[in-house]
């Protein structure tokens, strides 16, 4: 049997396929010295529009210090058969010659047909070639499938991919051996940690004849993560051909462990209950990574039968727009630079307040509602998702607050998941849904820019939307990517938008808040 470890590609959902070059040169060192056959360095990727890091295009320079590093060990990368076609192979593959061994692609059970024309001309080209065929717990006991699988003549390996984290031992081994009766070509098998299954599922294959298993340093990878190669290497330790080197071990895992810290992966109660009822994993890295939602209500948007903890539907929320018109609109954010200019934020608005100027603050976010408390004559209005509505709450003079101020919620059937304290029921107030479309409705920047559209705001200033400095956009790229299309689409729909505070977000006119200060 031999172990494949693709903790640099898989682990860039978290990263976003960025590393620092320490981790990668220790990572390469140390894998060279471990009883590892083959290394997965990243994806060989297309060009796409959004920002994605290093180990998603792999360039042949991070081949060939992988090559220098780690000599020892077979390279290999992989290809994502959605995104690729045989037209593509040449550009991608022809620098990597020198370097790679295998090429896998990652496919959906559909795509089959497309991934043989792929893995003909990849075979052509000089490599070994490995179908990832994913979601296995959904096609288990797909006969026409299977029948396919078992016809596959062109690749090196077959995996069985556990994507959803949801497969049993019982059922691993009834695939495995399924599958074997009808097919000569080798299997092997990915296993998501869901369940906390990844080790007793990768050791059931094994047992079962699968010729090769991955595995990821400290089981960093998509979601709930997969089989750590530390533990795989531990249970295995007896068997191994190749003597385990603990010290290159521990010192391995040290490095990850101080990235998980940051990035946070592993399984949890969602990933559980998603691998549970095969749903799957980036449904709940957006929904945790934007960090908006308790894990409870996580839950409960992706288990739609189970009871939910909100009354938001009950609530009966004032339509917005009967609200008095204003000439400014205010949306407070949560970037740091709000505590920064807050004095001469308050005395904007003292003076629009004395010059009876009618105006408004939107809180996107509840980080600072305390900062402009004693302005809540202003007309301040709290947008409220998620977790938001908890964050308000835990103000020691909240209810005080409350009375004065007001609570913004999206149209209703975008209220799943909202946590709403029982004493403002009488100061909520809902938006139309019809400025942007339902891609970006589960935001509180989209939320804002509906109630100043609402409240026929001619000026929209935006305080604390700082973006993110690049040792923050691996943690925060999908609110960055969030955020600026619903600043572009806001452009769009007639909003012009002026940020006070400095944002590294663009096409949006930025003014210093000091200039209406003479």
């Amino acid at each position: 049997m031999k172990i494949l470890d693709c903790t640099l590609r898989d682990g860039g959902y978290y990263t976003n396929w960025n590393y620092q070059k320490e981790v990668t040169d220790k990572y390469f060192s140390y894998m060279n010295k471990l009883p590892i056959d083959y290394v997965e360095i990243g994806y060989r990727s297309i060009r796409s529009d959004s920002y994605l890091g290093e180990f998603f295009y792999t360039p042949p320079y991070i081949l060939e210090k992988a090559n220098v590093l780690m000599p020892d060990v077979q390279k290999v990368i992989m290809l994502d058969e959605k995104d690729t076609q045989v037209d593509n192979l040449d550009i991608l593959l022809n620098g990597c010659r020198s370097y790679v061994k295998m090429v896998r692609i990652a496919m959906a059970p559909n795509r089959l047909e497309n991934g043989v024309r792929l893995a003909d001309k990849i075979k052509e080209m000089g490599f070994e070639v490995a179908f990832n065929v994913m979601y296995a717990s959904k096609w288990l006991n797909d006969k026409a499938l299977l029948k396919q699988l078992k016809e596959i003549k062109a690749v090196d390996y077959l995996y069985l991919v556990d994507s959803y984290g949801s497969l049993y031992p019982e059922e691993v081994r009834a695939l495995v051996r399924e599958l074997k009766d009808g097919t000569e070509v080798p299997l092997g098998f990915h296993g998501h940690n869901n369940l906390e299954l990844a080790l007793i599922n990768s050791l059931t294959a094994a047992a079962e004849g699968c010729e090769i298993i991955d595995a990821t340093v400290t089981g960093m990878g998509r979601g709930a993560g997969n089989l750590k190669t530390e533990l795989f290497l531990t249970a295995l330790n007896d068997k191994l051909e190749k003597e385990l080197d603990l010290d290159s071990l521990a010192a391995l895992t040290e490095v990850f462990y101080n990235l998980r810290e940051k990035y946070k992966w592993g399984t949890n109660l969602a990933y559980m209950l998603a691998g549970q009822y095969s749903i799957p994993q980036n449904e709940v890295m957006s929904k945790m990574g934007k960090r908006r939602y308790a894990i409870g209500n996580i839950i409960r948007q992706l288990l739609k039968f189970l009871p939910s903890a909100t009354e938001s539907h009950s609530i009966k929320a004032i339509p917005l727009d009967t609200q008095p018109a204003v000439k400014d609109v205010f949306i407070i954010g949560g970037g740091k630079s709000v505590t920064e200019i807050n004095t001469a934020f308050d005395e904007i608005l003292r003076r629009k307040t004395n010059n009876n100027e009618p105006f408004a603050i939107i809180h996107s976010s509840s980080r600072y509602a305390d900062v402009f408390a004693g302005n809540g004559e202003a007309g301040q209005y709290f947008c409220l998702f998620g977790n938001e509505g908890k964050r308000f709450q835990s103000f020691p003079n909240a209810q005080q607050m409350a009375a004065h101020n007001k609570f913004i919620i999206p149209a209703a059937k975008y209220c799943e998941g909202i946590y709403m304290p029982s004493f403002i029921n009488d100061h909520v107030y809902d938006v139309k849904d019809d400025l942007f479309e339902a891609a970006v409705q589960d935001s509180p920047l989209a939320l804002s820019l509906q109630a100043a559209a609402a409240l026929q705001a001619k000026n929209i200033y935006l305080i604390g939307f700082d973006g993110y400095v690049e040792e923050e956009l691996s943690a925060n790229i999908d609110l960055l990517y969030e955020n600026q299309g619903i600043i572009d689409a806001a452009q769009k729909q007639g909003l012009t938008l002026k940020s006070l505070t400095p944002t590294r977000y663009s096409n949006i006119e930025q003014l210093s808040i000091f200039r209406f200060l003479y």
